[in-house]
């Protein structure tokens, strides 16, 4: 069953998204600050791991992603080929011309707030900048679809038109879920087409709307550190994810930074 969330867990999701904007601000401005100055030194996904810690810290939000099955960061953060499961690292080094994607969740007072991005990082190609804009759409549309009495399926057709009509592909081991007390929750939501379970949407449901493109292939593999995602084919991956309320008229965006 997928859960409807009362008034007052709405309110204590908004005041997370709040946090979880500050938070993927922060982490936005760092790298936009490393790709402007020429001094600043280089930039590690490393760096934004740290940062990413820091900031949970001030802000008194726990970065769930620690330790959820095992797995030992705050954020995700890859580039290019990455999808979006990324383990940070002090020798992933962003440089010119790659696509970075972060990815993070938190929890706040028990209710869990996820979202995340890609970035340009120095001189983009045009197909480069294509991808991210195309990732950017797909979620613009994915939210205008998160209303009551659609249907799942109505988020995964957005998403998939928006992609194939740009010349992409969309990401099939990954998908877009419900959230509240728990990271994933109910639905499922698949970046395309599908055939099954197809619930309507209703009032309250509270959903991460990961919109995953690919420039080729969507399919993916995992690396030996059990986390990593990669394209196998080797093109590159765009990224954005926000978390929603479904209402009757127009979705409500808990974390709305970059719209």
């Amino acid at each position: 069953m997928i859960p409807i969330k009362k008034s007052h867990e709405i309110k204590i999701l908004r005041e997370c998204g709040k946090k979880h904007t500050t938070l993927i601000n922060t982490l936005i401005d760092y790298v936009h600050k490393k790709d402007n100055d020429q001094n600043a030194g280089r930039l590690t996904t490393w760096d934004l791991e740290k940062l990413a810690r820091k900031t949970c810290q001030e802000l008194n939000v726990n970065p769930v992603q620690i330790g959820y099955h095992g797995y030992k960061w705050a954020i995700c953060a890859g580039t290019n080929e990455n999808g979006p499961h990324a383990v940070p690292s002090k020798s992933k080094v962003v440089k010119d011309g790659d696509l970075l994607t972060i990815d993070t969740t938190i929890k706040c007072n028990g209710y869990c707030v996820d979202g995340g991005v890609t970035l340009p990082f120095g001189k983009i190609d045009t197909t480069g900048l294509q991808l991210i804009k195309t990732a950017k759409e797909a979620q613009q549309n994915a939210i205008n679809a998160c209303i009551t009495d659609n249907r799942v399926s109505d988020i995964s057709e957005a998403i998939y038109t928006t992609a194939r009509t740009a010349g992409f592909d969309v990401l099939t081991s990954f998908m877009a879920h419900g959230i509240g007390e728990k990271m994933h929750e109910p639905p499922n939501i698949p970046n395309f087409p599908f055939h099954g379970a197809n619930p309507r949407l209703k009032t309250g449901m509270v959903l991460a709307l990961d919109t995953l493109i690919a420039e080729r292939s969507g399919d993916t593999k995992i690396l030996d550190d059990g986390w990593t995602s990669v394209l196998i084919d080797g093109g590159r991956f765009s990224f954005w994810e926000h978390t929603v309320v479904v209402n009757e008229d127009r979705a409500e965006v808990l974390n709305p930074y970059m719209i």
